[in-house]
């Protein structure tokens, strides 16, 4: 076998770039359809899934085999012996000693290297997934002398795997994280190019996208995975539904009004969840030209606080006065049990009547986070206001903003 230097054809960082440019051209010839309604999340574990790329694993020391051979070599190439060299070969007895070190992980990685790197990279021949280092002694060595050579062997493929540890978590997240980004700014650009579109007083010209055809060379873990089942293909229609701007909005009031309520608990002390819903339904009513109505029966129940328009739910809110854990996964409960398929913008309000309000601060975001819908925190507003991005009720495809909102009105004793 024809040895060579490992970790020395490539860049291992130049390598995972092109893997990435590759990702980015996937994402830009996905399925504009599939793109629109599938979840986020779901397409970036989809896309992510090709291009991250896990270190090799080299087989622990019990599965490292020797194999020795008594051959013939040639003694101009040993060390400290005399020879004289007529331009042939010297045959004498000697020894072959070949290690086999099996691995995982795509075979590639052993070709390139590191930003970290050593002037002393292993040299062995690869054959399918087994390392083979080899070599030669005149007469036959003793085992120490080999068991030596081996551990040193094998430890310097370790240190060399261990070199590009740092280079392929950083692409890990690096991937992640484009991933979203670009479908995120697809997203952006197919949805206000079908606002446009309806916008225009023309008919519309049907074209067929040609796909990217850009594909940069990258090392793959393994191979495409199936697309996300739960996406349609259907043409993606443009729906009735809050902006960013007009959700925050919305919560600008409830924010504004809790907070009043705060400076001022003496005068709500007495009030349940009806009447301090009341309260908040009020202010929303001012603002909103009393679209915000109160126990309007929805979907599956009675929710505290509805904003419609037209026969599309834009805004769900469900008030709470907090008694523990228990009652904020009942609250999240109740309010995504309200959701309809088309509903994606709701909060939760806490009235804390509890002396000290930061013990239960504290606990709002880990018992948010053990919900079995939760998916991703998107953003703190504050201290003691959170936003989350939950799975729709009756569609995981289809994600929830939940904004979580709590209140400081207490009472003169601890409850």
């Amino acid at each position: 076998m024809r040895e060579s230097y490992l970790f020395s054809s490539g860049d291992l960082r130049g390598t995972l770039e092109n893997n990435r440019q590759k990702m980015l051209a996937d994402i830009d010839a996905y399925d504009s359809n599939k793109l629109l309604n599938t979840a986020e999340d779901t397409l970036v574990d989809y896309f992510a899934s090709e291009y991250e790329v896990e270190p090799l694993q080299i087989a622990p020391r019990e599965d490292v085999s020797v194999e020795v051979k008594p051959t013939k070599v040639d003694a101009r190439n040993l060390p400290n012996r005399a020879v004289f060299d007529y331009g042939r070969p010297v045959p004498v007895d000697g020894t072959l000693v070949r290690v086999h070190v099996p691995f995982s992980g795509e075979p590639q990685l052993l070709l390139l290297q590191a930003s970290t790197h050593s002037l002393n990279p292993p040299q062995a021949t690869v054959s399918e997934n087994t390392v083979v280092f080899e070599h030669w002694w005149g007469g036959t060595p003793p085992d120490s002398e080999v068991t030596r050579w081996v551990e040193e062997q094998v430890s310097n493929l370790r240190l060399h795997v261990t070199y590009q540890t740092d280079d392929l978590q950083h692409h890990k997240r690096e991937v992640r994280s484009t991933a979203l980004s670009r479908i995120q700014a697809r997203r952006s650009h197919l949805l206000a190019s079908q606002n446009l579109q309806a916008a225009l007083p023309f008919k519309m010209h049907p074209r067929s996208d040609a796909p990217l055809t850009f594909t940069p060379e990258g090392v793959k873990r393994r191979p495409r995975p199936a697309p996300p089942p739960p996406a349609s293909g259907v043409p993606h229609k443009a729906e009735v539904a809050l902006s960013n701007e007009q959700f925050e909005d919305i919560l600008r009031t409830i924010r504004a009004m809790g907070h009043s309520m705060e400076r001022m608990p003496g005068a709500y002390v007495s009030m349940n969840e009806e009447s301090l819903r009341a309260v908040l339904l009020t202010s929303l009513n001012a603002q909103y030209e009393g679209g915000a109505t109160g126990e309007t029966f929805n979907v599956l129940g009675k929710t505290d606080i509805l904003i419609r328009q037209g026969d599309r739910n834009l805004f769900t809110g469900e008030c709470k006065i907090w008694d523990g854990p228990k009652s904020l996964r009942d609250a999240i409960d109740q309010v995504l049990a309200y959701l309809a398929w088309r509903d994606t913008r709701a909060a939760v309000i806490l009235f804390v009547r509890r002396k000290d309000f930061g013990p239960v601060v504290e606990k709002i975001p880990a018992t948010v986070k053990e919900h079995t819908q939760f998916r991703r925190e998107l953003g703190q507003k504050d201290a003691t206001e959170w936003h989350y991005g939950f799975a729709q009720h009756e569609d995981a495809t289809r994600e929830v903003t939940l904004a979580v909102i709590a209140f400081h009105l207490p009472v003169t004793v601890s409850a």
